[in-house]
């Protein structure tokens, strides 16, 4: 059940995220992700978070791990008052971006590099307005600890 992320999705994600690099020896892709992105009648907000994705890190999960690697979201909670847990980031310092039960909602037909980008610009979208206003832009998602990709 673990992604593949083959040569052309690799192309891919470089194209769009030019400022990401791809380091074979981790099967990872590492550096600034940036993005552009509104949701509904809400602010245009780009953005950047520096990010490691990590490809095939755990064999149960069909999406790549990623990780806030520039220390922001660890100076956002601190700012905010809140717990890094609700900023959607898990105990290993991996970011929470879905629930196995919503992967189908998602990704119908499985890993798909192109929606990944898009749902992880969604997920950045709501730090970064949590950030700027101290409050979610909609509703985040319960927690997914009582779910498993089995």
């Amino acid at each position: 059940m673990a992604c593949i992320v083959d040569r052309t999705d690799m192309e891919w994600i470089l194209k769009m995220q030019p400022e990401m690099r791809y380091v074979d020896s981790h099967n990872a892709f590492v550096g600034t992700f940036s993005f552009s992105a509104r949701y509904r009648d809400l602010e245009l907000i780009s953005d950047h978070y520096k990010l490691a994705i990590l490809c095939n890190e755990f064999p149960n999960s069909p999406l790549p791990v990623v990780c806030e690697i520039g220390g922001r979201i660890a100076r956002m909670s601190k700012i905010l008052g809140i717990d890094t847990a609700d900023l959607h980031v898990n105990g290993d310092g991996s970011l929470c971006i879905i629930r196995p039960d919503k992967f189908k909602l998602w990704y119908p037909n499985g890993f798909d590099i192109r929606i990944f980008e898009r749902h992880l610009t969604t997920h950045l979208y709501w730090l970064s307005y949590r950030e700027r206003y101290g409050k979610e832009p909609w509703p985040g998602e319960e927690h997914g600890g009582l779910y498993s990709f089995d």
